[in-house]
């Protein structure tokens, strides 16, 4: 699969129009990104030049919403005097199908400090990702729970997506592939399910399942899918005991309804080390682990990363190796 990898994604080049005698007008800049990407698939923007020192990366979606990543240095081996700079963007499971564009604004380094170079777009097709659609009853105890105007839950949820939404380029743990975090499971609900749930009184409501429920035995052991940063290890009402995990710049993986945890915030841990044990905690009808990726903010599924890497540094490497 990497290997087809490069002949999958385009390569547009850029030429930068210097207005200095210090920068060249020649073809220096290198964009390179797939022509499609499902819903719920993370979408990597890969920028190869000499002369980059920054920039954002912002993805329009056929409907007109956006999100944006900064560009970031990947540090990989070559003879090239080119660098990789990397921004990883995603599609969310309901992103609105057909034509998106994405454009990338870059910085360059002119011997006297940083300035705004120069911006370019490339298109990019959204696919549908097919998801299906699920219903779930709950009891009295649950219905409350989802029902009940808590502050605190209020408060929960805004740390926990300024959380996910942080950016910090120094957060280089693990670029790879993922594993999955227990051994022996029954995968009871997927990534993107269309959920309806039903209350006690006859009530409704609709809601998109973010990660994928992985139902095991309470006290199954949960293991870090990938080396990583733990930037959450607390218990919230909706999600019980919970575990976030950071891996790479603007990329979490969390941890929902857990019986214990074995970490704590601020530990660092490598693939495999014990994050807690399968529990049925906050909002859950059963034991299971609720296991969710998110990428810039946006949940995309992490079962497309056990064997795909979250950036491939095999594709650049070689990028780097053969672009003129």
């Amino acid at each position: 699969m990497h290997r087809g990898l490069a002949a999958w994604w385009v390569s547009v080049t850029l030429f930068l129009l210097a207005g200095t005698a210090s920068i060249q007008a020649a073809p220096d800049v290198v964009l390179e990104l797939p022509p499609s990407v499902r819903q719920g698939e993370v979408l990597p923007v890969t920028v190869l030049s000499s002369h980059i020192t920054g920039g954002t990366a912002e993805l329009q979606l056929p409907d007109g919403t956006r999100h944006s990543a900064p560009v970031w240095r990947m540090a990989v081996h070559t003879h090239s005097d080119r660098s990789a700079w990397i921004a990883l963007l995603a599609v969310s499971s309901t992103a609105a199908l057909g034509e998106g564009e994405v454009t990338v604004r870059f910085l360059t380094g002119d011997g006297a400090g940083r300035r705004e170079a120069t911006t370019q777009t490339a298109s990019v097709r959204v696919e549908d990702g097919r998801y299906r659609s699920e219903q779930i009853a709950l009891n009295r105890a649950m219905t409350n729970l989802r029902r009940t105007d808590d502050p605190r839950r209020a408060e929960q949820s805004r740390v926990l997506w300024e959380l996910i939404h942080r950016m910090d380029v120094a957060a280089r743990f693990h670029a790879g592939s993922l594993r999955l975090p227990v051994d022996s499971f029954r995968e009871t609900s997927f990534f993107g399910d269309r959920r309806q749930f039903q209350y006690i009184d006859g009530g409704s409501a609709r809601s998109i399942h973010n990660g994928l429920d992985l139902a095991a035995p309470t006290g199954t052991v949960v293991s870090a899918p990938a080396a990583g940063r733990v930037v959450m290890a607390e218990d919230r009402i909706i999600t019980g005991l919970s575990v976030v995990l950071e891996h790479l710049p603007g990329v979490f993986s969390l941890y929902y309804h857990l019986d214990s945890m074995d970490v704590s915030e601020g530990d660092l841990v490598s693939t495999g080390t014990t994050l807690g044990t399968v529990g049925s905690t906050g909002l859950s009808t059963g034991p299971h682990l609720h296991w969710e990726l998110r990428v810039s903010g946006v949940a995309v599924d992490p079962k497309r990363h056990l064997e795909r890497p979250l950036i491939d540094t095999t594709a650049i490497v070689r990028s780097l190796s053969t672009v003129p």
